[in-house]
């Protein structure tokens, strides 16, 4: 049985539930938190050794953009996804809400497509030693062009998440027969089904990007393989 409950009794009681799912995800709060702290000092680490004490070169411009969209999911990613764990049921600012979303979508895609860079880079080098190389100045275009092509492919989230309701049941830990439907906040897709097909299309260009890179590194490895014998 639902009992009924009042605006300031059901804020009270929404707090409560969302203490008691927080405690819920402590675990992965902790793993994601360790996950930042060793991110923010060896991406640190990465810049101030490769951006100071070596000699630029194509794949050091590679490892040093590479640690800058990692520790931007350091510095902000990783924190707002933490407070996203925290507030579940009770995350009530959209503009955060959509920053967050991009954000996490863009450096990891960004990630990836500079990590797909290096294997090719990788492979030149190793397999075919007497073509033309990547220079520092065709490296930093190519960077850009993943940044950019990372935007392209991320932009979208800002416009899909947004704060919408989500049902939340409480039941009081001292009396189980006492129940109240309440309603909560969540920093989650739009339910709007005006958006539906444009959310279909962005999971599916993501589903694709992700079997073509998966494809490409699998086919590279065989041919890398191939090289060395």
């Amino acid at each position: 049985m639902f009992y009924s409950v009042s605006s300031s009794e059901e804020k009270t009681l929404l707090q409560k539930r969302s203490s008691e799912l927080t405690i819920v995800f402590i675990p992965v709060v902790i793993f994601v938190s360790v996950l930042m702290i060793l991110g923010l000092f060896g991406n640190s680490m990465v810049l101030y050794f490769y951006g100071w004490k070596t000699k630029k070169t194509p794949n050091i411009c590679f490892i040093l953009v590479l640690a800058v969209f990692d520790l931007l999911t350091c510095t902000l990613g990783m924190p707002m996804e933490i407070v996203d764990l925290v507030l579940n049921i009770t995350f009530y600012n959209v503009v955060a809400c959509k920053i967050l979303r991009f954000v996490t979508y863009f450096t990891n895609i960004a990630s990836a497509l500079i990590l797909a860079s290096i294997a090719v880079d990788r492979y030149r080098r190793i397999c075919k030693p007497h073509t033309n190389q990547l220079s520092i100045k065709q490296v930093k275009i190519i960077c850009g062009l993943c940044a950019s092509a990372s935007v392209l492919v991320s932009w979208p989230a800002s416009i899909f998440f947004m704060i919408e309701r989500v049902s939340v049941i409480y039941t009081d830990p001292k009396n189980t027969t006492y129940q109240a439907n309440i309603t909560g906040w969540d920093c989650t897709l739009t339910k709007s089904k005006r958006y539906s097909p444009y959310i279909l299309t962005f999971h599916v260009v993501h589903l694709i990007g992700f079997v073509a890179l998966t494809i490409s590194f699998a086919k590279g490895l065989h041919h890398y393989k191939i090289c060395l014998i």
